[in-house]
């Protein structure tokens, strides 16, 4: 069967974005639907020839929409252009990426190791200034959200919802990190100030641009041979490796700000199901030994 129209991504104004691919006139046009954000799951049908994309993106008015997509005769080609977003982040590439960011000293060690660790989205990570922190309560305070149009317009507003707004108590790890540059900062950099961002451009200090910084990341991976991934995948990272470690799925959905549980629970139902395995598997040893 002849495929005359598919589903990818297309480059619109600069941006990468997920639309369908279609032939008019012997000219292949690329119609935009959003930017999309992450694949959740690839379930074929090998009766049908047909396979079914479980993937959620953001709309042109800045909406998430959860969409299933399914297309005939296995159009590998789209399957293959879609799937590259369900980047698989095991612990493993986290453990490497961690080493790059320890053996030399980059401008990617503390964001990294905030989004590894506490799971912020791109926008709450740019957002985030020295004063975000309570060095008392080692608490990371998430109060704002910085964003970009589809116009290329950028601001600062208040978090996706009122779940976003919220305190995430610090891995020691990181805590121990954060404290260290920041007092380095108060004694080296004259400017310094608690209102200065976290993460910011070296020579004005100033916030990066969302789609800037993402493409920082890009050319980071590249130059240390580092698996192709979205920075958005090691907030899914950090979900995987909470819920895997016993956390409950309603503390995960406290710390990566979901508004409702149910979110947590379907975007990593997968997850969920293995814990269950595990927790069945050490419950039984627990009750009749080895």
């Amino acid at each position: 069967m002849a495929i005359n129209e598919s589903y990818g991504y297309g480059i619109v104004n600069n941006s990468e974005m997920f639309g369908k691919w279609k032939f008019k006139n012997d000219d292949l046009i690329f119609e935009p639907r959003g930017r999309a954000i992450h694949v959740k799951d690839i379930i074929i049908n090998i009766e049908d020839k047909s396979y079914t994309l479980l993937l959620t993106f953001n709309t042109f008015i800045n909406e998430e929409v959860d969409y299933s997509l399914k297309l005939e005769d296995f159009n590998r080609v789209g399957l293959l252009q879609l799937a590259k977003y369900g980047a698989d982040v095991t612990e493993n590439n986290i453990s490497t990426l961690i080493n790059v960011l320890q053996n030399e000293r980059n401008d990617f060690e503390t964001p990294l190791m905030i989004v590894v660790s506490c799971g912020l989205r791109r926008g709450e990570l740019l957002a985030l200034k020295w004063s975000s922190i309570d060095w008392n309560d080692k608490t990371l305070n998430i109060t704002e959200n910085r964003v970009q149009t589809p116009c290329n317009e950028i601001y600062t507003k208040d978090p996706k919802s009122k779940a976003g707004t919220r305190s995430i108590v610090m891995p020691n790890s990181l805590f121990d990190y954060l404290k260290s540059e920041y007092d380095r900062l108060k004694l080296c950099d004259k400017s310094f100030s608690e209102t200065n961002y976290i993460v910011h451009m070296k020579d004005t200090k100033e916030p990066y641009r969302p789609d800037v910084f993402s493409q920082k990341f890009k050319r980071f991976l590249e130059k240390n041979h580092l698996k192709k991934i979205r920075l958005h995948d090691l907030r899914h990272t950090c979900a995987t490796m909470m819920l895997t470690a016993g956390i409950t799925p309603k503390v995960a959905q406290q710390i990566l700000g979901h508004s409702e549980i149910s979110t947590t629970l379907d975007t990593y139902s997968h997850i969920l199901k293995r814990v269950e395995i595990d927790a069945a598997e050490k419950l039984d040893k627990q009750i009749f030994g080895e």
